[in-house]
């Protein structure tokens, strides 16, 4: 069998039509899984074990795919059918659904971003993969009203050009988004069943300005605490189309500067987009197509020779299509923003507003090009301009 559910020692397979996700960007995978002949679904199996709440265990064409829990089970009937549908989602759902209180009086001090995220998932019973340097430690970390423990975890990785998301094992995983597997390939003729991409530009800006302050202390106060500014300029918007952000928790000079690079880099390579279905779940390594693979994709119809990234993935299963799998695939740099297509410039060293030279380099993010390109061109591998010394 292709399809498997797993609760307790129970194992079902006899699915008629699935649907699973997993995004870098989103804090969970989700599934639906339907059969509609109550004959195909043993009543010890549907009655006793097939519940809401339970943990599951999705594998598909034997390798586990996500790990989590079934969030609702529907059953109907009529005159000539009878049907199940379970619906669940990964390991994060109890993070997405439920308020965070924090330990110590609910305040936070001193800690990494590794350090927060665990005690915010330890009630959760959630291990964290957490890749990479965590960065400076936040002064202060205080949850907002009515904030969730996910969306607390997302606003500070935000202010570190981090994601988190699920493993298939259903670990959390905090990283730049972009997996180390082998790199996969997807070739048209070869591997495309369908495909399309998208160039937009109504998410990006001509400046990115990040405002910020923090707290002050000895020798360090006035417009060095209260007006912290960052600017990173897009030369690639022709028209004036500025955006100003207030950082969301405290930040010096550096973290506003990383953090206007990470929004403006984001923006620009997400502005590009390649979406494919492919016939099958496995890559031609056999490994299971997941968020986070790098994939050098070539497709002469939709002008695409270079890495790319699956930034969401979706498996399905029907009886018409057989098993397929839905990849949306954005450049390397719109999840690592460690990969910066250009300079970003900080205010003066008083952080009165200034703009330095930096700024006016800009950047330069691939894309569609204007009248006058060369198709197989387009979307050629490039690197960002080094940076003016």
């Amino acid at each position: 069998m292709t399809l498997i559910i797993r609760i307790a020692d129970f194992e079902f397979g006899d699915w008629i039509r699935f649907e699973a996700s997993r995004s870098v960007r989103d804090a969970t995978a989700q599934f639906t899984l339907e059969v509609t002949e109550a004959a195909r679904v043993p009543a010890a199996f549907s009655n006793r074990v097939l519940r809401s709440g339970v943990d599951a265990e999705l594998v598909l064409s034997d390798l586990v795919a996500i790990t989590g829990k079934i969030d609702e089970v529907a059953r109907a009937f009529d005159a000539e059918t009878h049907q199940v549908t379970a619906r669940g989602r990964g390991s994060m759902a109890g993070a997405i659904d439920s308020s965070v209180i924090l330990p110590d009086g609910g305040q936070l001090r001193g800690r990494t971003l590794d350090q927060v995220i665990a005690t915010v998932l330890s009630p959760f019973g959630l291990a964290l993969d957490f890749v990479g340097d965590p960065g400076p430690a936040f002064p202060s970390v205080v949850a907002l009203p009515g904030e969730s423990a996910w969306e607390l975890i997302e606003r500070l990785s935000r202010q570190r050009g981090r994601w988190v998301h699920e493993a298939a094992d259903g670990r959390v995983v905090c990283d730049r988004g972009i997996s180390d597997r082998p790199k996969a390939q997807i070739v048209e003729g070869v591997h495309i069943k369908a495909g399309s991409s998208i160039d937009r530009s109504q998410a990006r800006h001509s400046e990115i300005v990040v405002k910020a302050q923090r707290p002050g202390r000895d020798g360090v106060s006035g417009a060095e605490t209260s007006e912290i500014e960052a600017r990173v300029p897009d030369v690639n918007v022709g028209a004036y189309r500025p955006l100003v952000i207030v950082a969301e928790e405290p930040l010096d000079r550096a973290g506003a500067r990383l953090r206007a690079d990470w929004e403006a880099t984001v923006r620009a390579a997400e502005s590009v987009e390649m979406d494919v279905t492919l016939q099958g779940w496995r890559r031609d390594d056999g490994l299971l197509w997941d968020a986070g693979d790098r994939v050098d994709a070539t497709s002469p119809t939709l002008a695409i020779d270079r890495e790319m990234v699956v930034r969401d993935v979706r498996w399905t299963l029907d009886d018409q299509n057989g098993e397929l799998v839905a990849l949306s695939l954005v450049p390397p740099e719109a999840l690592d923003a460690t990969k910066p297509a250009a300079a970003a410039s900080e205010s003066g060293d008083a952080a009165t507003g200034a703009s330095g030279t930096a700024a006016k380099r800009g950047r330069a993010v691939p894309g569609i090009a204007p009248d006058g390109f060369e198709p197989d061109r387009i979307w050629s591998e490039s690197k960002p301009a080094e940076l003016a010394k």
